[in-house]
């Protein structure tokens, strides 16, 4: 994996472009550090404290289209749940609501 740029949000989340062709073919990831608003049962995510999101896309372009809209406040973490590495668990740590 190779970090291509690294960044803060508006929010003051990092955020940064990997490339994961090396191992994966076609596999690129938005990879980000926000404050989980909920934790998770077992304790490695913790309430109020950074956690690793993973934005997953099949082409740089996609992932530098989404890395551009959430460097420039245009779109929200959220806005991408569908990219979600964990899906529903995903949104739940960071939102604090259901799955």
């Amino acid at each position: 994996m190779i970090v291509l740029q690294r960044e803060k949000m508006p929010n003051g989340t990092t955020i940064q472009i990997e490339d994961w062709t090396e191992d994966y073919k076609n596999h690129w990831n938005v990879g980000a550090y926000p404050i989980a608003k909920e934790g998770d049962k077992y304790g490695w995510i913790k309430r109020k404290q950074t956690f690793r999101l993973t934005l997953n896309f099949d082409s740089k372009k996609q992932a530098e289209q989404a890395f551009s809209e959430l460097l420039s406040g245009e779109k929200e973490l959220t806005d991408y749940k569908n990219c979600f590495y964990n899906g529903s668990e995903d949104i739940y740590y960071l939102t604090g609501g259901d799955k």
